[in-house]
């Protein structure tokens, strides 16, 4: 995982530690894990991402919600797992219950997640058995007026000889409309029987401010840094006159912490700061 690259990673089933309620944090990330001992879904945020220009709802342990306060919209990006039906032909809503109120908010709308569930439509023709759910979850997607953006038939899902499409995404239109990719990504492939999906959007990120580069003190020539610092300070002549009253004492201070600040920058070298 690169935070630079991928900002937003969204985590169905992460490994549970047995000890506490969380789970592996990568550096560079904040973690997102609703503390319950039945969590299934979490979000790893980029630190590269300003931290004022995001919240985070937990509804359930298998249901939360990253909110991005972009420039002139808020996106509201739900990870979702939904537990495998017990028959084909169960209305159990479970999971999917909760997704109406959640998509009814005010801002765009990116759903994705572990569904367990076959249908055609992102399936394919070819899809072994078709799941009463999966209407449910069409009819709960159309209503919030979104589509899929994983392309039909796309598998994401890999066991010895059997394969299917349980993971999807689907999106408001203005969030299709930014969607550069959404498909398998083998560079971040690992043991699991899911592939992973990358979904690129074309969107202002709410990053950081850049950091300023920071000084590099032991490459510094003090000869130089003394030269620099004298010259200006001869210039100044804080030296020759005492300071009348308070008013005075503070334009001297103020005028010998400007000589160190620009000495500092003129002869110093600079460099990037830590990650």
């Amino acid at each position: 995982m690169q935070p630079d690259k991928h900002h937003i990673i969204a985590i169905q089933e992460p490994w549970r530690n047995p000890k506490m309620a969380t789970t592996v944090k990568p550096p560079n990330y904040h973690l997102i894990y609703p503390k319950h001992a039945d969590t299934r879904v979490c979000f790893y945020v980029s630190k590269r991402l300003d931290v004022l220009k995001w919240d985070a709802e937990e509804h359930s342990p298998d249901l939360i919600t990253l909110i991005l306060h972009l420039k002139h919209q808020e996106l509201h990006i739900h990870n979702c797992y939904n537990q495998p039906p017990k028959l084909a032909t169960s209305h159990e809503l479970g999971i999917l219950q909760g997704l109406p109120a959640v998509l009814r908010k005010p801002g765009e709308h990116l759903l994705l997640g572990d569904f367990n569930l076959h249908h055609p439509i992102w399936g394919g023709v070819v899809v072994p058995t078709q799941h009463a759910l999966a209407d449910d979850l069409i009819e709960i997607t159309q209503q919030a007026n979104m589509q899929l953006i994983l392309p039909q038939g796309t598998i994401t899902w890999r066991r010895n000889n059997s394969q299917s499409t349980l993971d999807l995404a689907f999106a408001t239109p203005w969030t299709t409309n930014c969607v550069q990719q959404c498909q398998p990504c083998d560079e971040l492939d690992s043991d699991s029987d899911h592939v992973p999906i990358i979904t690129t959007l074309l969107a202002n990120t709410p990053t950081c401010p850049q950091q300023p580069l920071r000084p590099i003190w032991r490459r510094a020539d003090w000869e130089t840094v003394r030269t620099a610092l004298q010259s200006r300070l001869d210039g100044l002549g804080l030296h020759t006159k005492p300071a009348e009253n308070n008013h005075k004492l503070d334009q001297k201070v103020c005028a010998l912490q400007l000589a160190i600040t620009e000495t500092i920058n003129e002869t110093i070298p600079k460099g990037q700061p830590p990650k």
